[in-house]
């Protein structure tokens, strides 16, 4: 995560009053190395530590960023003071990835800011009054009366879902994050968490033909604008329409020969490289730099536990590869570099499952096909995206979520989940977090509050925004121009009105249709139209076994709270993905619970009992 963090006194006393230095000096110590020297403010009620460059003064106001703005015209942090002396309730609102704090002791106001792709996280923590404030939860943690404890109910929800849809709560007990698109204003009498991006989470109106050419305007200004000043442009390509798009995009823009394309392979005997794809991609757009990243099983296992550390968050469990990819772009001298990531979402299906859940009778119990995807048989029933696509079963990151809302609008009783672990969903239901997260959003329709749900919770398009902040604490910036806030409109969500119910453009998620027209004149068929083989993303499905079964040796043995542990049977057999959630728990919890925190990734040997056996890794 990156080198930012900070205090706010909200009595307006001095700072170094509230926290005295050794908690200071505490905190920074827990911070992640940065690239760059850091540079501490103390301004009244105000400290603040971030990284050289990314602050701005002005009298009694500071404002500090983590990020990328992407803009035509450069935005510094001078002019964003500017605009809130002139205008004291404008907010930013820019394309990119992106935390921003303001803060004005004169006014007594303190503002965090976190843009809607959500890339960069922003923690808080309120002690008395005291507001604490980081990219990173370990250093708030790393105060005496934060500590490190537990969040048991979303350490629940998260074994059952993967992600948490309810609130601002985190694993991290009494830390809470400011959401994506989300402000938490600070002011003498309260604090005031809320979405301040308006209307974006929608489609727009228009006919497919008249929509791709003005989606391939807005993707190729926010690739413009992600290139800025720079010659030369990375780009992470895997060869699938999406990635492909991109390098298209930052042709047109630099020239290929100032294109380098970097793309990663796994090196397990049965594993389907895609690498031939890419290749293709960039013989047919002129990009003679091509590189090729060769990760093997030990690569896989050493740089996933510095991926888990650096992200603080155990969804990245799989996402091994970043740590190399940094390491390879910095040297060979970027300092971002920009992906497919973005485009296509879920956000068609809460739609029309929406449409058709009136529609169907005692859906208690028809609806039970829904408990059998909980455990093999997740694209058992896929066929019935032929009869309607609100039809078939929620993907598993959205299960829990979508009972939750169904629940709340009367439309179910009871979670539709497994025998044996359909009490913990009910915990989860039944909590308070999701009775305050219904209530914010109980001006919407069901349909835009499923959509919302997910979106701030970064759970419409699961691959992306999760990796930012931990490549930009290695150094580069990773950046993402479909998911900009300019595109999202037609690249994740449906157009209206829709396709024909049993069209295939009716089945593909939103963007896809709108992209493929938009680049036919760019790309060869064999790329707009391939299917991508998306269990090969991570790594082989081998490797994962293996290193599952080793992990948990080292990790099952933590003694955290029920029914995690002690009956931790009811959630391993119902699925293999929900094993995977309870045994990346267990290791967040030993890496980040039951261990000292500091500034540097742990070895296995640092996190297991028996130092000797991380000797037989798998891979060695």
């Amino acid at each position: 995560m990156p080198a930012l963090c900070g205090a706010w006194s909200l009595s307006g006393k001095s700072i170094e009053d509230c926290l005295p230095e050794p908690q200071r000096q505490a905190i920074r110590r827990n911070l992640p190395d940065a690239n760059e020297p850091l540079v501490e403010k103390i301004r009244g009620p105000l400290w603040l530590v971030a990284c050289q460059g990314h602050v701005a003064q002005h009298q009694e106001a500071v404002a500090a960023m983590e990020g990328l703005i992407a803009a035509e015209t450069p935005v510094s942090l001078s002019s964003i003071l500017g605009k809130k002396r002139e205008q004291g309730d404008w907010e930013p609102r820019f394309d990119g990835h992106y935390i921003l704090v303001w803060a004005d002791a004169a006014r007594r106001r303190l503002s965090l800011f976190r843009d809607p792709t959500g890339g960069f996280r922003l923690y808080y923590v309120q002690i008395g009054d005291l507001l604490l404030f980081s990219a990173s939860a370990k250093a708030l943690a790393a105060h005496d009366a934060v500590g490190r404890r537990l969040n048991s109910s979303v350490a629940e929800e998260r074994v059952l879902a993967g992600l948490s849809h309810w609130g601002n709560e985190t694993l991290w007990e009494g830390i809470r994050e400011v959401l994506p698109g989300y402000c938490l204003e600070a002011s003498p009498k309260n604090l005031r968490h809320r979405w301040y991006w308006g209307e974006l989470l929608q489609g727009v109106e228009g006919r497919p033909e008249d929509l791709a050419p003005e989606l391939a305007a807005r993707v190729r200004q926010a690739v413009r604008a992600s290139i800025g000043s720079d010659g030369r442009v990375a780009v992470a390509l895997s060869g699938g329409i999406d990635s492909s798009a991109i390098a298209a995009l930052a042709a047109k823009e630099v020239g290929a020969g100032n294109v380098e394309a970097f793309t990663y392979e796994f090196s397990g005997p049965d594993y389907v490289s895609e690498a031939h794809f890419a290749a293709q991609t960039c013989r047919h757009l002129g990009i003679k730099k091509h590189h090729i990243l060769q990760i093997s099983q030990e690569n896989h296992l050493n740089d996933g536990l510095e991926m888990f550390w650096r992200s603080e968050d155990f969804i990245n469990r799989w996402k091994q590869y970043p740590p190399k990819l940094a390491r390879v772009l910095r040297q060979r001298g970027f300092s971002k570099f920009l992906t497919g990531d973005g485009i296509g979402s879920r956000m068609g299906w809460f739609e029309d499952l929406s449409d058709v859940m009136p529609w169907i009778p005692w859906r208690d119990k028809a609806l039970r096909y829904w408990r059998v995807t909980q455990n093999h048989l997740e694209h058992g029933f896929d066929w019935l995206d032929y009869v309607h696509p609100g039809l078939t079963p929620p993907y598993r990151f959205l299960h829990l979520l979508a009972m939750g809302v169904l629940r709340a609008h009367g439309l179910i009783i009871k979670p539709l989940f497994p025998s044996g672990i359909g009490d913990a969903a009910c915990r989860v239901l039944d909590s308070s977090r999701v009775r305050d997260a219904m209530q914010e959003i109980r001006h919407l329709p069901l349909a835009r509050q499923l959509q919302h749900l997910s979106f701030i919770h970064l759970s419409s398009s699961i691959d992306t925004s999760r990796t930012e902040g931990v490549y930009r604490e290695l150094g580069v910036l990773r950046v993402s121009p479909f998911f900009f806030p300019s595109c999202l409109a037609l690249t994740h969500f449906p157009y209206k009105p829709k396709p024909f119910l049993w069209s295939s453009s009716r089945r593909m998620r939103p963007g896809k249709e709108l992209l493929i027209s938009a680049m036919r004149h760019l790309l060869p068929e064999d790329i707009l139209y391939r299917p991508k083989l998306w269990i090969q993303a991570s790594a082989p499905s081998s490797w994962l076994i293996r290193e599952n079964d080793w992990i948990a040796r080292r990790t099952l043995s933590s003694r955290l709270l029920p029914p995690f542990y002690e009956n931790n049977e009811r959630f391993i057999f119902p699925g293999t993905f929900r094993r995977g959630y309870l045994i990346a728990l267990g290791l967040w919890h030993r890496m980040f619970m039951e261990r000292s925190l500091g500034s540097k990734p742990p070895t296995w040997d640092d996190l297991s009992d028996e130092p000797r056996a991380a000797a037989s890794a798998p891979g060695r």
